[in-house]
């Protein structure tokens, strides 16, 4: 969803609640100007169908907002050459690296899954180091989210884990602030990993 899109659902909605408080604690503005026809008009539709509508509305909304982005091909998720082996979670926040969580955090999209590619090809070579294993096993161990014990962090690495749906909803609500949470919750898994 663009920003522009969000700042419009985001208006309304506030406009919307800011709304209904007002004719709860003061009804009689009900029967004032514009809104005495639209109140008229949503009598008219009744009360079932009112409620059918927007149910229908609210799960067809959540389903297309909160579901998990897909990658758009195949490749495994460790397939790109973001990281060596090596490097460690002290290595992964350069100045590059700062720039790079700086442009995910505000835009999300592919600056986002270029942060989560080195995130979890730095998380494979800890683990590896750590658990005395290959880096495919390490893999295979980020991937069904065994590698820490932090919930979010594992499914945030893992494409076949999913993200919990309280992490789901904070992203649609406050974007920036809950793509900031999952980098950082993430590299901070990664250097309780390296320090085990």
């Amino acid at each position: 969803m663009t920003q522009h899109r969000r700042f419009i659902f985001g208006t309304v909605g506030v406009a919307t609640v800011t709304l209904g408080i007002a004719l709860f604690l003061a009804p009689g503005l009900a029967t004032v100007g514009p809104l005495a026809g639209v109140i008229e008009a949503l009598d008219a539709l009744g009360t079932t169908n009112l409620l059918l509508v927007t149910g229908v509305g609210l799960i067809g909304y959540l389903a297309v907002g909160l579901r998990s982005p897909t990658n758009p091909d195949d490749t495994s998720p460790f397939d790109s050459p973001a990281t060596t082996p090596e490097a460690s979670a002290t290595e992964i926040a350069g100045g590059e690296f700062d720039e790079l969580v700086q442009s995910a955090v505000a835009d999300g999209g592919e600056s986002l899954l270029r942060v989560e590619s080195r995130l979890r090809q730095t998380a494979a070579a800890v683990y590896a180091d750590r658990m005395d294993c290959s880096l495919r096993e390490a893999r295979a161990a980020i991937e069904r989210g065994e590698w820490c014990a932090d919930p979010l962090a594992a499914a945030v690495l893992s494409e076949q884990h999913a993200v919990p749906f309280g992490a789901q909803v904070r992203l649609f609500v406050l974007p920036n602030r809950e793509r900031r949470r999952r980098i950082e919750r993430s590299l901070a898994a990664i250097e309780r990993l390296e320090a085990a």
